[in-house]
């Protein structure tokens, strides 16, 4: 197929296309014209021009060369592709988002576990003064 590689505006007169490219002889080069467009092979190459077999005299428009490796991007594919990593990574956000909350109750849980266990800490340092103080009343009035 043909790539829009030259893409320019330019004069032809008895076949030579007044452009300065990097075509060679043997290579087809798309032109547009008033009356349509088709495809020609490069005769001759000169400084500033090239040579095809055409006899129009006046503007041509130069489309680009032909190449046979020509290779076109099928953007429904590309879009298909797109929405299903799309649906994966919400899928793989929404479960982070579920073991982020999991984690905040634990979380949570943790802080009141602490809380109760310095309730009791302080409790049982109460209980053993209590039971310090009062085996010292005790011994006190045994020895008494």
């Amino acid at each position: 197929d043909v790539v829009p590689d030259i893409y320019q505006l330019s004069e032809i007169a008895d076949g030579w296309v007044q452009l300065a490219t990097d075509l060679q002889v043997g290579e087809k080069v798309k032109l547009i014209e008033k009356d349509g467009s088709a495809i020609y092979e490069v005769q001759a190459v000169r400084d500033g021009a090239f040579r095809v077999d055409l006899a129009e005299n006046g503007e041509v428009f130069v489309y680009g060369r032909e190449v046979d490796d020509f290779h076109t991007v099928d953007y429904e594919a590309i879009a298909m592709l797109n929405v299903s990593a799309t649906q994966a990574l919400y899928q793989r956000i929404q479960q982070q988002q579920k073991e982020i909350a999991a984690l905040q109750k634990l979380q949570a849980e943790n802080e009141m576990l602490k809380v109760q266990v310095a309730s009791f800490e302080k409790r049982l340092a109460q209980i053993e003064a209590a039971l310090l103080s009062g085996n010292k009343q005790g011994a006190k009035a045994l020895g008494d």
